[in-house]
């Protein structure tokens, strides 16, 4: 039907309207095309692009002199002992080194911050190292997804200070291995922290990549097919089957692919995601009163590893949840450890915190059958934690 009125309407109009005529078509056939294709909307060739840009980049230079300088001043602590270690020959990515990809990224964000060149000879030390190691194997995919992660933050942010030679290096390598994680990924359990890891891997080195590198856009498909996956079968309430610390893990790397996708112009992943908005409360209704963090221990969980705040600072800033700030801030360390750096990003000041303790003192989560219920916030309160229900999502 609209290619008869076309083509009969053509010869009704003048050659200056044919012209203008043609130039509709051509444009109208460019939008069919945009809205028909999966297309890459960011340049991949501007760094940095993840999580840090160059749109706030500056922003996050004030912050760091003013509301969020007792978070920085730890990410100086924790770069500075970083650079004062000693390099490790490993063998591989073993449970003991993930903490080298969690934590390297300090030396890429002070240096952003500050402009010190110590933070890059130390960093090409430690990617030197990395790069040697023949294998990054590590419980499956988790010390190399580690790893991953942590050395694409380094490449973006340090992207026009490393040495040239070793950048190639590093890209190459980090294609190899992501490659590795899609052969070998935990890909039918949507539910398990390892998923949350090995996508969150995949898709920062397919964020990192040259928009011309061969790999790209099938690391970057992969990681989204994963992603909502993921995200469509997540618990309805906010809970998670293997408990709040292997939650806090999963959600920990995928938080930081989530807002590297955002922040680059990929995709805006946050608005789908229903469990995201409600998983604050899983680790505040079971957290202990003696100790906000240390939690029942669901699962194959120990009661008192770590929660960091950072956890509870992106989904407080993303959807102004004042009760997630609340108790972000006070589990916040008042020492440097991993993961300052990420408390330092995902903090903003500005989002009035509410009283945790004003919720209600008990919580059904009614999909997974979770059930909290404690005499009181206070300390010497008792809090009983029960779970009886169907497997997630049903």
């Amino acid at each position: 039907m609209i290619v008869n009125i076309v083509k009969h309407s053509f010869y009704l109009v003048n050659s200056r309207s044919k012209i203008r005529f043609l130039l509709v078509l051509f444009l109208l056939s460019i939008a069919g095309k945009l809205f028909s294709e999966e297309l890459i909307f960011y340049d991949a060739k501007e760094h940095p692009q993840l999580i840090l840009s160059n749109t706030n980049l500056e922003d996050f230079r004030d912050k760091a002199k003013n509301e969020n300088h007792h978070l920085f001043n730890q990410s100086i602590q924790l770069a500075n002992e970083f650079s004062q270690r000693s390099i490790i020959q490993f063998k591989n990515a073993h449970n003991s080194y993930r903490e080298i990809g969690d934590a390297m990224p300090v030396l890429g964000l002070v240096y952003q911050i500050t402009g010190d060149n110590k933070y890059v000879e130390s960093a090409e030390n430690w990617i030197k190292s990395m790069l040697k190691t023949e294998s990054w194997e590590g419980s499956q995919n988790l010390g190399r997804s580690s790893w991953i992660v942590g050395l694409c933050f380094l490449y973006d942010w340090m992207f026009d200070a490393l040495d040239e030679d070793l950048k190639n290096q590093m890209i190459k390598r980090l294609a190899e291995e992501a490659q590795i994680v899609v052969e070998t990924a935990s890909y039918t359990r949507a539910l398990s922290n390892h998923l949350l890891i090995e996508t969150s891997a995949v898709g920062m080195i397919g964020l990192l990549l040259p928009n011309d590198h061969p790999k790209k856009q099938a690391f970057l498909d992969q990681s989204d097919q994963w992603a909502h996956y993921i995200i469509k079968h997540a618990p309805l309430d906010g809970s998670w089957g293997e408990g709040v610390q292997h939650c806090q893990y999963g959600t920990g790397y995928f938080l930081r692919f989530l807002e590297a996708a955002r922040s680059s112009g990929y995709k805006n992943y946050y608005g789908d995601y229903d469990w995201l908005r409600k998983t604050g409360y899983y680790p505040i209704y079971f957290s202990l009163p003696e100790k906000l963090t240390k939690v029942i221990n669901f699962s194959d969980c120990t009661t008192d590893r770590y929660l960091p705040a950072f956890l509870f600072f992106l989904p407080a800033k993303i959807y102004q949840n004042r009760h997630f700030q609340d108790f972000g801030e006070k589990v916040q360390s008042n020492v440097s450890h991993k993961f300052s750096w990420l408390d330092f990003l995902f903090y903003d000041a500005s989002l009035a915190p509410e009283d945790f303790t004003s919720l209600p003192l008990f919580h059904h989560f009614n999909d997974h059958g979770f059930v909290s219920m404690r005499s009181g916030w206070e300390e010497g309160a008792t809090v009983v934690g029960f779970r009886c229900g169907p497997a997630p999502g049903l």
